[in-house]
């Protein structure tokens, strides 16, 4: 099996075009790519937003492409509870984060504590 770990279906920022889902997953079929983690590039600049159009994007491809959420910890309990709302509502598979770019410590005694429950 065969598991691309890191694709983006669309992103305005640095002006990438978008690509269909059911053609993203042609593609897949035609290079032997069984599975997707599919990402926004958006998501630290509009992590709800972004959330909802990529879980809808994802929507109907489930078992092919799973979608990860994308949240600021820097939102403390906001982004607990939109992480909560991504996972439980929009069916997102996963956690996107850029302590770097999003300018936050994976050793945060916050983020330990209340992201912790999703692994």
């Amino acid at each position: 099996m065969i598991i691309d770990a890191h694709t983006h279906l669309y992103g305005r920022w640095l002006n990438l075009r978008g690509i269909k889902p059911r053609d993203f997953v042609r593609i897949m079929d035609e290079t032997g790519i069984d599975k997707a983690c599919v990402f926004t590039l958006e998501g630290f600049f509009d992590a709800r937003g972004t959330n909802d159009t990529l879980a809808a994007l994802a929507k109907g491809f489930e078992g092919r492409l799973y979608p990860f959420a994308t949240v600021d910890p820097n939102m403390g309990d906001f982004a607990v509870k939109d992480l909560r709302r991504a996972v439980r509502k929009l069916g997102m598979r996963g956690l996107k984060i850029h302590p770097w770019l999003q300018a936050f410590s994976l050793t945060n005694a916050y983020f330990l504590t209340h992201f912790r429950q999703f692994h």
